[in-house]
């Protein structure tokens, strides 16, 4: 079994920076990393503060006012982590609410291959947010940010999920709707709320119901 290191996202060349300082490569046969700190099983990554404090916010053990959390499709870089953290602080200090030093309680990555586990992070979270412009992963394959978007509107429906925020950190005229069931989208976010970017880069609610598939 693979030595499991923490790590804040993949790094390029294949790499993955740990906690612990090592450099692992991605198809290194006996030692990976995550970025999920329930995961990690490197007594050097846990001696860690940041790991503790993330692992206590991830598990629910340590509680924040609002539960954010972030979702990719397939694999999350460590530049990305930086980029949304920064980008999602700046919203929380706008909006004078608190968040975690990580920003989000929990941060999932290849997302759509485990919908199980997504939603059930979906349904502890307060916020959901995503980068995505909602294009499949591969030109016109159902897969990525679709299956993940429909399947979680289609859950929300039929658990009768209400009050969630999802925030897609992308303007509205960049999103790909060709994929997206939108009858379903509305209904799901009749009693929840998508916000994304206007044409002034301000976070805006979105009205769902004017959402139409372009010709």
């Amino acid at each position: 079994m693979k030595l499991i290191h923490y790590t804040v996202g993949y790094g390029g060349k294949l790499n993955y920076l740990t906690t612990c300082g090592k450099e692992i490569h991605s198809h290194d046969e006996a030692e990976t990393a995550t970025i999920d700190p329930a995961k990690v099983d490197c007594e050097k990554c846990k001696l860690n503060k940041e790991w503790r404090e993330d692992l206590a916010y991830s598990t629910g053990f340590l509680k924040e006012d609002v539960r954010r959390i972030y979702i990719e499709s397939d694999i999350l870089s460590a530049e990305e982590v930086r980029r949304v953290q920064r980008e999602v602080k700046d919203l929380c200090d706008t909006a004078a609410v608190k968040c975690t030093r990580r920003v989000f309680s929990e941060m999932l990555d290849y997302a759509w291959h485990d919908l199980e586990k997504t939603w059930a992070a979906v349904k502890k979270a307060d916020e959901i947010y995503s980068e995505s412009s909602l294009m499949p992963l591969c030109g016109n394959s159902y897969m990525g940010a679709p299956v993940i978007f429909n399947g979680m509107c289609e859950r929300a429906i039929k658990e009768g999920v209400e009050g969630k925020s999802v925030f897609i950190l992308n303007s509205l005229k960049s999103i790909y709707w060709d994929m997206i069931d939108i009858p379903t989208m509305k209904k799901a976010f009749k009693k929840n709320s998508l916000y994304m970017y206007d044409e002034n880069h301000e976070m805006k609610k979105v009205d769902v119901s004017k959402i139409r598939k372009r010709n």
